[in-house]
């Protein structure tokens, strides 16, 4: 309740991130990975459900729609729209894990899974997607550093 900007949590993020601003320069925060909520991991679903012979139309349930990913974390995106240091990237993963509104967890054309465990820890299909935008924050970095 109450302003974001006055929670203890945004405060504490606020000093952390001023700390490591400090000492490290630049710092990057990704915002948070879809956890997915299925009962096995992605990988077994998909492997189970194609030596059933069901193809890809049958993995709909393998995603949630981009507003769901966004309103699973709207207090982070409060918290983090509110920090305030000009040393500090906020990488918004869902941009790159989503795809015309919808957050798939396996890549459609080879239907590798982008989470591997129930943590939802992302496989190395999973952080490839992140790569374009880690490759311009690491330009970006590099250009600054170079002025």
């Amino acid at each position: 309740s109450g302003p974001v900007e006055e929670d203890p949590i945004t405060k504490q993020v606020q000093a952390a991130v001023d700390v490591l601003s400090k000492n490290a320069g630049t710092v990057v925060v990704d915002q948070q990975y879809y956890k997915t909520k299925t009962k096995k991991g992605v990988a077994q679903q998909i492997q189970e459900r194609v030596e059933k012979g069901e193809t890809f139309g049958d993995f709909d349930d393998l995603s949630v729609s981009k507003q769901e990913y966004e309103a699973e974390f709207a207090n982070e995106r409060a918290r983090m729209a509110t920090i305030k240091n000009p040393n500090v990237i906020i990488n918004n993963v869902g941009d790159q894990m989503c795809s015309g509104g919808r957050c798939y967890f396996f890549n459609r054309n080879n239907l590798h899974s982008y989470y591997g465990d129930q943590a939802s820890h992302l496989t190395s299909e999973g952080v490839e997607l992140l790569g374009l935008r880690y490759g311009e924050i690491i330009e970006d970095f590099l250009r600054k550093r170079r002025e």
